[in-house]
Formats: C-alpha cells, structure tokens, sequence
C-alpha cells in the first residue's frame, strides 16, 4: 500500500504504511510509520515491485478514478475523542443538556418536491452509486432559479448533507466586487474544490459574475470565459466536483454559460402551491402550540404569493404576537418570567392575521423576491 499527500504548496510527501521498508532510488530506506517528501524522477521499491514517480501520466485516468483509488474516512475514528472534549469543555461552562443541531435535509425544506426530486437524479444519486454512471457524461453544473425566498440556499446545503461531502459557499455580488479582473483567483478557487473533492461548491446570487457577454464590462466577460474553461475541464478531467449555482435572473445568464456540459441541469424554484405552503408550515410550527386551521392558512399564503421565506417570517412574528397578547414580553421585561408561562400559551388565527398583515405591508402587499415575478 502506498500512501501519498499533495500538500498546498505542491510538494508531495509519500507515508510508509507497510510492514517492510521502502527503497527510495535503490538506496534510501523509509522505515513503516516514516515519511519523506518525493519529487519526479523518484523510483520507489516495496519488494520486488517498483513504480517511478510522475506528474503526468501518459493516459488520463481520471474517469476510472473509482475503480483504482479508495478514498480513507477517518471520521469515525476521531469524533468520538472529539465528542467526548467537546461535551467537557460544554459541561464545565453550563449545567443545561447538550443540544445537537439536526443538519438540513431534504426532509427540511417544503414545496419543493419536483426540484428535489431532479436534484437527486441529477447529482445525488451519481455521488453516492458512481457504478451506475460509469462512461456517462455528469452534471458537474446546475443552475437554481427562481424568486428570492424560495429555498435555493437551503436545497444547496441539503444536497451537500444528503451526500455528506464539502460544501464551499460564495456570493456572486461579494465575489464581483471583490475580484473585478481577478479571474485567475477563480482556478485558485476550483483547484480548492478539486483537492477537497468530492465537494459542491455554491455560488449564490450567480448573475452577479455570469452575466450575458458583449457589452462593456471588459473584466465580467474575461471571468465568464474563465468560468467556461473551468467548467470544461471539470467535465473532461471527471472530477467529484460539483457547481450549484442560485440565480433570481436566469436569462440575464450569459448563453454559453447556461448550455448543456457547463450549467447544463436547470432546476425550477417557483413559489409554493397549497400542498408546498402546507409542507413548509408543517416544517416551521412543529414544536409550536397552534391553534389555527393550517390548510385555510396555506390557503390564504398561496393566494398572497408568499414564498417559503415569507411563511417562515409569518409564522415567527405570529408567534411573537402572542407572546405580546399573552404578557410574555412584560412578564421578560419586568424579569417574573417563568417558563410555566407558556403551558397555555397558543398561537391563534388573529396572530398570524396579524403576521401576514404586517409582512405584506412592508412589501408593499408583494411577499419577498416577488417584484421580479409578478406572476
């Protein structure tokens, strides 16, 4: 078994994790447990077998990536340690039970079915059973779109739980504003990618850096060609890579960015129907005391066009409406509150009448993201 690491700088340092001695150029000798750095030109000898070192092999092995090359998890075998330090340190600071965030799943995010389900088709079930998609062509790209507030973000970090693999996340306005005429930090960014693969990298609010080419925004037009290049090579090279991209502007895209073999998996977001209204208020009241028919609710959330966002905010401030009706924040104010304040506490239909009211006021009776969907 030969154990190699590329570390950031390039350099390349090969570990002995066999029984027996390594001979490195027919005279050093690597001892089981010792490491020491190689270069090309290197010969390496465990016994009658011998293999030199190369940068570049002749062939591009990369699509039989899986047939030859295991990747090691040692997870398992530290998070115990790191579990059992994490709960002392919790411990010696407070007396409460520990409480363990649940990661987000598809199982989180309401009233999108249909995008989840091309989700799982498309990128997930290639990640976990790569057997079945052997000399088939992959979506390394894919290309969220829809109104704001519809979960886009949110499917992105589940996919990336789902799969567990690395999740790296961006902001196309932050990175535009950041990396005007940078591209080459775009390669420095898809190289992390590809080092820490099998990986998602998410950029959000895409049309910031994609926009279409030809006009006069000379250093936006050398990012989407650098975008181009990457993405090619992502796709011939078969690398565990994949670029979820969100976008609320999607034929503001530039063409050659949106075709088939870059960003080829177009997966719709619309605003939820009353079955998705429902599914995302099942969601954000579960371990709340509602008193309320939910199916009228989503009903009426349908109709105001709300988006998944605007449900979560709602049902937030309507339960603050009746911590307000119950005295809850005096009782916070005057510092008598005890917890057996909210035995009787419910959250009735006034409250989230309330919560809708003052949320489409704001919006100008237009729920969040809906300006560039007025549909």
């Amino acid at each position: 078994t030969l154990a190699f690491i590329k570390h950031k700088q390039g350099d390349i340092e090969l570990w002995n994790v066999n029984k027996s001695n390594i001979i490195i150029n027919g005279k050093d000798s690597l001892a089981p447990k010792e490491s020491c750095y190689i270069i090309e030109g290197d010969k390496y000898k465990i016994g009658d077998f011998e293999l030199p070192v190369k940068s570049n092999p002749k062939a591009n092995l990369s699509m039989l990536r899986h047939s030859f090359s295991t990747v090691f998890d040692f997870e398992k075998d530290v998070t115990p340690m790191i579990e059992k330090q994490n709960l002392k340190s919790i411990l010696s600071l407070v007396k409460n039970e520990r409480v363990t965030m649940k990661p987000l799943m598809f199982s989180d995010i309401g009233g999108q079915d249909k995008a989840i389900d091309i989700i799982k088709k498309g990128v997930l079930f290639p990640i976990r059973y790569p057997e079945a998609y052997k000399n088939m062509p992959l979506n390394h790209g894919v290309i969220l779109y829809g109104p704001p507030g519809t979960g886009k973000t949110r499917l992105a970090q589940a996919l990336s739980n789902e799969a567990d693999i690395n999740f790296i996340k961006l902001n196309g306005l932050e990175m535009e504003s950041k990396w005007v005429g940078e591209s080459e930090n775009w390669r420095s960014l898809f190289q992390t990618a590809k080092e820490s693969q099998p990986s998602i990298l998410f950029i959000d609010e895409f049309d910031a850096v994609a926009k279409e080419r030809g006009g006069a925004d000379v250093y936006g037009d050398k990012v989407v060609n650098q975008l181009l290049t990457l993405m090619s090579d992502l796709e011939k090279d078969g690398d565990d890579v994949f670029v979820i991209t969100a976008t609320n502007k999607l034929d503001t895209l530039d063409k050659a960015i949106t075709r088939s073999g870059r960003f080829g998996l177009h997966v719709p977001m619309e605003l939820p129907d009353e079955k998705g209204a429902r599914q995302i208020l099942d969601i954000h009241t579960k371990d709340l005391p509602i008193d309320i028919d939910k199916d009228e609710l989503a009903k009426t959330l349908v109709e105001k066009k709300a988006s998944g966002a605007d449900i979560a905010a709602i049902v937030t401030n309507a339960r603050s409406q009746a911590f307000e009706r119950f005295g809850i924040y005096q009782k916070m104010d005057d510092g008598t509150f005890n917890p057996d304040d909210l035995a009787n506490l419910k959250i009735n239909k006034d409250d989230f009448d309330k919560a809708i009211s003052e949320l489409f006021q704001k919006t100008q009776k237009r729920p969040i993201g809906y300006n560039h969907y007025n549909k």
